[in-house]
């Protein structure tokens, strides 16, 4: 539940706002994130880190936050945890996703890159980017659905653009006892990556899934991925709307 705090200022921004609502939902949002910031957790570093074992050279690329209209794909802030989200299928069957965990913390993370160093011919460079990192978790009341979404600063492979770094959200799904397999990586807004959006991201003005109707909506195209995975359907306002599951089932959000 939010604080008491928290809604004495929502009442004066809604007082004083004279946005359109849409803009005051997607504010309200970034407030709902800032209420959810985890500020108790030590700050992360690269220095420390046990994985910097595994490279020849790890290289700090600098802490980044996500942009505001990157938060702003991230709906689910200003529910709380047990808040469920219901779809349907051609069938008239029904699935809830429960929202069991969320969080917004800071994070240092590290990523291999295909960078030798000159004396050792075994590891390769990496880097090490610190950067605000905000997730949730909706898992099934009807099968073993369990996925995470997560918003995410990532840098450049590129070492010749060392700094750049752009927002993505991806969607990492239950697969075992203790692992997560990522379906789906979308970048939200390039900033200063060197490269463009993965030619399987899809975007969609307008899209009718199971009669339902949805606007600006990003998936992928699976139809080149080899492995057994979903197909998703996101957007700013809603957060997932659809799905396509293993037996080629759409789901939509009712």
């Amino acid at each position: 539940m939010k604080s008491y705090f928290y809604l004495l200022l929502l009442a004066v921004f809604f007082s004083c706002s004279d946005d359109d609502p849409e803009t005051s939902n997607l504010s309200q949002r970034l407030m709902c994130l800032e209420d959810e910031r985890d500020i108790l957790l030590p700050e992360p570093e690269c220095d420390n880190l046990s994985t910097s074992a595994f490279f020849c050279e790890l290289i700090e690329v600098g802490e980044f936050d996500l942009l505001d209209s990157s938060k702003e794909f991230m709906p689910y802030a200003c529910e709380d945890t047990g808040t469920t989200y219901t779809y349907q299928n051609p069938e008239g069957d029904l699935l809830t996703l429960e929202q069991t965990a969320f969080s917004f913390i800071k994070t240092s993370s590290t990523l291999l890159i295909n960078d030798s160093c000159e004396n050792d011919t075994i590891n390769n460079k990496g880097l090490c980017i610190i950067g605000e990192n905000i997730f949730v978790s909706l898992r099934s009341d009807i099968s073993p659905l369990q996925i995470q979404i997560r918003l995410k600063v990532l840098p450049d492979f590129d070492i010749s653009n060392l700094g750049g770094v752009g927002d993505f959200l991806e969607i990492t799904r239950k697969t075992g006892q203790n692992a997560f397999r990522r379906d789906i990586q979308l970048l939200l807004d390039q900033r200063t990556l060197n490269f463009e959006p993965s030619p399987l991201q899809e975007f969609y003005d307008t899209i009718i899934l199971n009669g339902q109707e949805f606007n600006n909506v990003f998936s992928q195209d699976i139809s080149v991925i080899t492995s057994p995975t979903y197909k998703y359907y996101y957007n700013k306002e809603s957060g997932l709307v659809g799905f396509e599951d293993l037996f080629g089932v759409i789901w939509a959000r009712i």
